[in-house]
């Protein structure tokens, strides 16, 4: 029973990020998700905002509405994902605690937005929203350790676009992406084009597959 669970949601998981055009293993988001939530939670406890419920409890929820969007509806949106972290974290921060997990929810928004968004600008408004998140909270709200916080996130950053452009994890932007290339049809096209019936690969890149 454990495993048919497992297989329909490794199943639904993947067929959300293809649709999201996200070359994604399974695995990669719902890591991402725990990892999120689980700050989220520390932060809003540190704040001690659970019971009675304070305002600030806000941000928990803004970091698992993507994921229950995504239990009800079956849609990943990147730009949902990573604007409620930050604004998630936006709202925790205005009471900072110390120590304070609720900067890492820009770090992942900031890694997430490296492996998965396809434009620089978003890339770039992405980080720049997030450090002044940072620089907001250390100048007006009082965070200790502001700084080493805005460092983490250029280094989220960082490690989310390495990733993006390492063979064989998931497609780098579609700006840097390398071309198929294409060659004259074999004389056997016939078989060219059985092997275009079993490959979307071999189908997008070669002029056989008609």
């Amino acid at each position: 029973m454990l495993e048919i669970l497992r297989d329909r949601f490794r199943a639904r998981a993947q067929e959300s990020l293809t649709r999201a055009g996200l070359a994604l293993p399974w695995w990669v988001p719902v890591s991402s998700t725990f990892l999120s939530v689980v700050f989220a939670v520390i932060a809003v406890v540190q704040r001690d905002a659970l019971a009675p419920p304070q305002p600030v409890a806000l941000g928990g929820l803004l970091v698992i509405a993507t994921p229950l969007a995504w239990v009800i509806t079956g849609w990943v949106v990147p730009w949902a994902r990573v604007a409620a972290l930050i604004a998630a974290a936006a709202v925790l921060l205005v009471e900072p605690a110390l120590p304070d997990f609720a900067p890492l929810l820009l770090l992942v928004a900031a890694t997430e937005a490296g492996s998965v968004l396809r434009t620089t600008w978003g890339i770039a408004l992405v980080t720049f929203a997030a450090e002044a998140v940072l620089l907001v909270a250390g100048i007006w709200g009082g965070l200790i350790g502001g700084p080493v916080y805005m460092v983490a996130v250029l280094l989220g950053l960082s490690g989310g676009l390495m990733t993006a452009g390492t063979p064989g994890c998931w497609p780098p932007n579609a700006e840097t992406a390398t071309p198929p290339v294409t060659r004259p049809c074999s004389p056997n096209a016939s078989a060219s084009r059985v092997r275009c019936t079993t490959s979307s690969a071999i189908r997008s890149a070669s002029p056989c597959c008609t």
